[in-house]
Parts: C-alpha cells; sequence; structure tokens
C-alpha cells in the first residue's frame, strides 16, 4: 500500500490554460473538488488491506495509505478469495470496520475506496487519469457566472467529464458490489 504519490497541482497550469484570468487557487480548488469526485464515484483509487480474523472480536482498525481517506468498502473477500455478504458489516468513521456477528478466526480481504486527504494521490492516478481530473476541473470553473473564464461551452467540458466517470465506473463495477459510503454521517449503503 505504499504508492508513490504525486501532487494534482502539476495540472494546474493545463487547467488555467484552459481558463484564461483564472487564477491559481481556484484552478487547485476545482482540481481538488474533481479528483475527490473522481475517486467517490468510479472507485479507481481501491486498496486491498489484509483483516486477520479472531474469535469474540467484532472491529478491526483498517491501514488506510498515507495521503489517503477511506470513503467505501468495496468487495470484502473471505481467506478462500469469495465475495462475501457484508449485510453485518459497517465501516464507523474513520477506518473501523465492524462485524454484527462475530466473524470468527477466517481472514478477509476488504477493498477499501479512497480519495485524497490532499493535494497527492498515486502517480499512477495522475498519469491515468490527468485529462480527466483537467476536463472536470475545466467544467467547474467554465460554470463560474460573470467571470472573465466562464463560457458558454461548459456543457461541452461537463460531457466530457460526465462520460469518462461513466466508462470508470462500468470498469470498475465489481468493487462496488454492495458498496458502503463512509464519507457522511455514518453509513449508508449505495
Amino acid at each position: 500500500m505504499s504508492a508513490t504519490l504525486a501532487s494534482i497541482s502539476t495540472l494546474a497550469d493545463r487547467v488555467m490554460l484552459q481558463l484564461p484570468g483564472c487564477p491559481y487557487p481556484l484552478a487547485m480548488e476545482a482540481l481538488r473538488q474533481v479528483t475527490r469526485d473522481l475517486c467517490r464515484r468510479t472507485g479507481i483509487w481501491t486498496e486491498d488491506v489484509e483483516v486477520e480474523g479472531e474469535a469474540d472480536t467484532l472491529e478491526y482498525e483498517l491501514d488506510v495509505p498515507t495521503g489517503a481517506v477511506l470513503v467505501a468498502i468495496g468487495v470484502l473477500k473471505n481467506d478462500d478469495g469469495d465475495a462475501i455478504d457484508k449485510s453485518g458489516v459497517s465501516v464507523r468513521p474513520p477506518t473501523t470496520l465492524v462485524f454484527a456477528n462475530d466473524p470468527g478466526a477466517n481472514d478477509y480481504t476488504v477493498a477499501m475506496i479512497c480519495q485524497p486527504s490532499g493535494d497527492t494521490v498515486p502517480d499512477w492516478l495522475l498519469t491515468a487519469e490527468q485529462d480527466t481530473l483537467i476536463a472536470g476541473a475545466v467544467a467547474v470553473r467554465k460554470r463560474d457566472g460573470a467571470k472573465p473564464w466562464s463560457a458558454q461551452d461548459w456543457p461541452v467540458w461537463q460531457a466530457a467529464w460526465d462520460d469518462r466517470l461513466y466508462q470508470l465506473r462500468v470498469r470498475s463495477q465489481g468493487n462496488f458490489a454492495g458498496l458502503y459510503d463512509t464519507a457522511l454521517q455514518g453509513v449508508r449503503v449505495l
């Protein structure tokens, strides 16, 4: 789980190139927003963590990667690699996996859906999705009313962003089986 991290700030100049007059802080704000949205809505940043079950233990702390916040639990697998029903499993924010019933002395693999806690993401994500992040950030800023960089063509940028999110969501559908979202108060099933 020790991926090399890269800063989304490296994309700010490319965002500002599409938005003449847009200041750096607003470009970064948009990049942060769309990066969190990309991770949350697609599950692209998924980290597997091993949980060693113990009899009579219902709660386990998950080891969330550096620079990440746990937003959801994707697939939960037993030690045979089979996906298990998560109806009796929840997450207590920020990182506690809770079983309603004693899981026994079984081992589990938990697919954690992560989002950045700051301005860094795994370098592979920044490399693979830089155009997606730029399109999303430009769409966000082009919707700013009465600003020099706002424009009527924002739906084109929004469509590019939405299309890519859809493609990524379909590709990662396996991670969304019974997804638990922990981003808000408590846990909710998506």
